[in-house]
């Protein structure tokens, strides 16, 4: 991820990027993928497409922080910590990954 120096290439709203680690997170704009959904998700970034009936825009990845789910697994299995990402919630994520594999080769398939 190359870094700039404006908020606004990496579509911060106000002090909602800042400075230091978060803001050199966020992905920039130009690099935003294509979220389409059923129902309308975010009416700032998608539009309905009249053709398709679905709600179309561009949508930045969230925030994350690889480190500390591998520090928190570590704390779960030696001491008496609580796993913060739940096996369910691993699988759904992994299912989200392949139904947008799916999506990418041109395929729909229904969430189960």
């Amino acid at each position: 991820m190359r870094q700039v120096g404006a908020d606004e290439d990496r579509g911060c709203q106000g002090t909602e990027c800042g400075s230091g680690e978060t803001e050199a997170l966020r992905e920039l704009k130009d690099i935003w993928d294509t979220l389409t959904t059923t129902a309308e998700f975010d009416a700032d970034s998608q539009t309905l497409d009249e053709v398709s009936k679905l709600y179309v825009g561009k949508y930045p990845s969230l925030l994350s922080w690889y480190q500390g789910h591998y520090e928190n697994m570590v704390t779960a299995m030696c001491c008496t910590d609580e796993v913060f990402v739940k096996l369910q919630e691993s699988r759904d994520r992994l299912r989200v990954i392949e139904l947008a594999r799916r999506s990418y080769e041109g395929r729909t398939a229904a969430w189960s």
